[in-house]
């Protein structure tokens, strides 16, 4: 857990607007229905989505990671995250240490997939 980030909070009497209440509540209510999908998956494949595993404060753990730590693209049209190994350390200085610079990936096809990071 991260005690800095509100949606890992069960009391929100910190936060000092009214609005800000309501979009970290309504953010976890949408992350909850997300979670609610999971429950089906564990009644098609209880094998790999066990019941007892699907528990909302691990689906809000893997989504903050994922969310914290990915890169959004938009690929055709459509906005999309992906974790990238290594790329994460593109997001902390080293001054003096590194100038790495990407302008584009390609698929197998060699169409391309990502460009302008």
């Amino acid at each position: 857990d991260d005690p800095e980030q509100p949606l890992f909070w069960k009391d929100f009497s910190e936060l000092q607007s009214p609005l800000l209440v309501r979009s970290v509540q309504g953010s976890i209510n949408y992350l909850k229905s997300k979670n609610a999908l999971l429950y089906r998956l564990s009644d098609t494949f209880p094998g790999i989505f066990p019941s007892k595993e699907l528990i909302f404060d691990k689906f809000l753990w893997a989504f903050y990671l994922v969310s914290s730590r990915s890169f959004m693209f938009e690929i055709d049209g459509t906005s999309m995250h992906a974790m990238i190994p290594i790329a994460d350390l593109f997001n902390h200085g080293f001054p003096g240490k590194s100038n790495i610079s990407v302008t584009s990936f390609r698929n197998v096809d060699g169409s391309n997939m990502m460009s302008g990071m």
